[in-house]
């Protein structure tokens, strides 16, 4: 089974994840009415965020991609940047070169 939409549990074998997470959906739906209800009405909450970002991207919309260029421009502030020195006679080796070419 591919690695992206199923695993492979000890007892059970390859599962599809879709159904792991209906079955996990269905305990927090059921456990509502326990004595941590926010956490299971929050835990619904992100399944169905991840919901519509799984559907947005599959339309080919990447709902996170404001984030992305936000912290790609944060992670290059601690980038060492390198500096490639030109040397001092490239364009004078070059047109010595070329005018070497061009007598030929």
């Amino acid at each position: 089974m591919n690695q992206i939409t199923g695993c492979n549990f000890f007892l059970f074998g390859a599962i599809r994840l879709k159904y792991l997470a209906l079955v996990v959906i269905g305990i927090d739906v059921l456990s509502i009415t326990s004595s941590n209800a926010g956490g299971h009405i929050a835990h619904l909450g992100g399944a169905l965020a991840g919901l519509w970002f799984a559907a947005s991207l599959s339309k080919g919309t990447d709902l996170t991609s404001w984030i992305n260029w936000i912290l790609d421009g944060f992670t290059s502030l601690f980038q060492k940047k390198t500096w490639k020195r030109k040397p001092k006679n490239e364009g004078t080796l070059w047109k010595q070169c070329h005018r070497s070419r061009e007598g030929l």
